[in-house]
């Protein structure tokens, strides 16, 4: 009977500890996860569930084990952060699978991604035919963005929470040192200062922290 007690217990504090995990290591987001919140979120599984199952693991030692996880989760957030290129090989880069109306076959069979799939997508966003789109991207969490000839002039993301978006300041045709100069006409001499900026018109929109 005392193991049972031991099991209820182990499982009231790992839904205390996931909640927490939650809260700590992720982000409320419209985006589909990146690879390493997938893996860390498997791997916080099998955590758990050893840890209520197994008679051998205390209470303490459970704590102990999550903490540490999450500690290397959060370490591993920091430098993705601090370095765009570790960021990069970790999480993956997005992948473009057409660009000015022309497909990038060598990028759609890396993607390994099925036809029928990408055109139930396409005509899911209210797109006819492939003839109208300009730009299909799919990004490294996974999701797909789709842009047809009429949206060729909107704005781009190029700073989001004082990271440089490498690709979206490619594609605008700007380097990041004329980034850089917009962003001291606007008054603002540090990127980790900037929560978002949108680049729209040969000109940039600046929300600061």
């Amino acid at each position: 009977m005392e193991h049972y007690y031991l099991v209820i217990i182990k499982m009231l504090l790992a839904i205390i500890l996931l909640l927490l995990y939650s809260r700590i290591s992720t982000s409320r987001s419209i985006a589909p996860a990146t690879p390493t919140d997938q893996i860390s979120n498997m791997v916080v599984g099998a955590i758990i569930g050893g840890n209520v199952l197994s008679t051998d693991v205390s209470i303490l030692e459970s704590v102990i084990t999550m903490a540490l996880w999450t500690a290397l989760l959060l370490a591993i957030r920091l430098i993705k952060k601090a370095n765009p290129k570790i960021k990069q090989s970790i999480d993956g880069s997005d992948l473009v699978l057409m660009s000015e109306g022309r497909f990038n076959v060598e990028n759609f069979e890396a993607a390994k991604m099925p036809m029928d799939q990408l055109m139930h997508s396409i005509h899911l966003q209210g797109i006819n035919s492939i003839n109208q789109v300009d730009e299909i991207i799919l990004t490294a969490g996974g999701s797909l963005i789709v842009n047809t000839k009429k949206d060729r002039d909107n704005s781009l993301l190029v700073i989001a929470r004082g990271d440089i978006l490498e690709d979206a300041l490619e594609k605008s045709g700007k380097s990041e040192s004329w980034l850089k100069q917009k962003l001291q006409e606007h008054h603002v001499d540090n990127i980790d200062d900037v929560y978002m900026c949108e680049y729209f018109d040969n000109d940039i929109n600046v929300v600061t922290k």
